[in-house]
């Protein structure tokens, strides 16, 4: 019965090819525009959430009064990270980071280094990044010690097996390395190259006075204790140590880094939900496209159904019938979509600033396009579906529409729909942009570096 279904379906779309193509190639710009938001969102949504204790990791920052003006900092003091250890109990480690830039040389390289690294001996304990060599353990337990990039030792040595060999700083620093990591993902609030012990370089106090702020502060807590009364507790032991000051201390998530404002107002997770409901008004708006081009051929269709109602076809048979005609469209047009994809993602990686791949074999990609084909097949496929069959044949040799009286107002209700949804999405997109030009020039987003 399968099989007579899909051999009907099929030969009714090479009959109406032109109509066909039409629906196909709509259909797959919506489900393409569709999967590209997908990944933008996934990409998004999974920024340093590959970090096994991501949600018990927290950031800690600062606010303060500014002459009216509350300001929002991450700069920290070296001495913090130790005091809030030794006096909250629920804190299990930490670990704190700093930039460097200099002059770094190796065998005759040299290059000016801007990512430099400085932290503690747990940095890779404390965050999960791939070893190429070396242990994370051991990697930083010696002040000498310096931990590079994969693509930072092929600059230098033109290989990755470069355990032991030296590097220097300008001023003479000179360090042997003990590990090569993979290059940090992009989807990581840290891009750092070259990984050394703040020791090393900075000395006096900074790394002993209160009052120097140069280095980011990590927290992680036990998994039951509210951020709440972590904030409270930082903050006094903060307000302690900096006599007459304001300053209070919060900390966030790492997992929330980049979709939230240190300074609570909305951030990048608002994005996420628009484009995620964007996405599902481009599928509309192609479904709408398919009803509306499928309705008007149907027409032409009325005897041949007229006839099959009459042989003995039943409403059933027509409906299974229709709805294999919007699967095979519908499963035509993802794999076109999926097609456009590939050959439209390297202007959409410039787009977005990102190095999107499609992940063909990950576990949410197959969801999404099986959910995707069955949604679409659904949407397009069951209202045409519906009411053709349940014409009567009667109606039919009477010279009678098969889609009944009311089919050019219901046709004018989803024009008129589709529209409003194009000019609404039109609209958001220039805001979108405009928002986002003003993000840029007043830096108001969370700073990597």
């Amino acid at each position: 019965m399968l099989r007579h279904y899909f051999k009907t379906a099929l030969r009714s779309l090479l009959k109406n090819w032109t109509y066909s193509l039409v629906n196909i190639f709509g259909l797959a710009v919506g489900i393409a525009a569709t999967l590209f938001i997908s990944l933008w969102i996934i990409d998004e949504y999974n920024f340093d959430r590959f970090h096994t204790y991501a949600k018990s990791s927290f950031l800690v920052f600062k606010t303060y009064d500014k002459m009216g003006d509350i300001e929002v900092n991450r700069s920290t003091p070296y001495t913090l990270g130790p005091e809030l250890k030794k006096r909250i109990p629920e804190i299990k480690s930490f670990v704190r980071r700093s930039s460097h830039r200099t002059i770094v040389t190796a065998g005759s390289h040299s290059h000016s280094e801007s990512r430099i690294c400085l932290t503690d001996t747990n940095f890779f304990t404390f965050f999960d990044f791939k070893f190429l060599s070396g242990n994370p353990e051991e990697a930083l337990l010696s002040p000498e010690s310096i931990v590079i990039t994969e693509s930072t030792a092929l600059k230098y040595f033109d290989d990755i097996e470069v355990i032991g060999k030296k590097i220097t700083f300008e001023g003479g620093n000179i360090y042997n390395v003990t590990a090569v990591i993979e290059d940090l993902p992009e989807n990581t609030h840290i891009q750092n190259n070259i990984f050394v012990r703040a020791e090393s370089i900075f000395e006096g106090s900074v790394l002993s006075d209160w009052f120097d702020h140069y280095f980011s502060t990590y927290v992680r807590l036990d998994e039951d204790v509210p951020v709440k009364s972590f904030n409270e507790k930082a903050t006094l032991i903060m307000q302690e140590n900096m006599e007459n000051t304001s300053v209070n201390l919060q900390g966030l998530a790492i997992s929330d880094l980049h979709l939230k404002r240190l300074d609570n107002k909305k951030g990048r997770i608002q994005y996420i939900y628009l484009f995620a409901v964007i996405g599902f008004l481009l599928i509309i708006i192609a479904c709408i496209n398919y009803i509306n081009i499928y309705t008007s051929i149907s027409v032409n269709r009325s005897h041949d159904i007229g006839l099959r109602k009459v042989v003995g076809a039943s409403r059933r048979q027509i409906f299974f019938q229709f709805m294999g005609e919007s699967f095979l469209q519908t499963l035509a047009s993802l794999f076109l979509g999926i097609s456009l994809m590939e050959i439209l993602r390297p202007l959409f990686n410039r787009l977005t600033d990102k190095s999107l791949i499609i992940p063909y074999g990950s576990e949410w990609f197959l969801l999404t396009v099986l959910g995707l084909l069955f949604l679409t097949t659904i949407l397009a496929g069951g209202y045409p579906a519906i009411l053709i069959s349940g014409s009567r044949p009667a109606d039919v040799f009477r010279g009678k529409s098969v889609l009944g009286n009311d089919i050019t107002f219901i046709r004018k209700i989803l024009l008129i729909f589709q529209f409003s949804i194009s000019i609404g999405l039109i609209i958001v997109t220039l805001l979108i942009n405009k928002h986002i030009k003003y993000v840029l020039i007043n830096d108001l987003v969370f700073n990597k570096e």
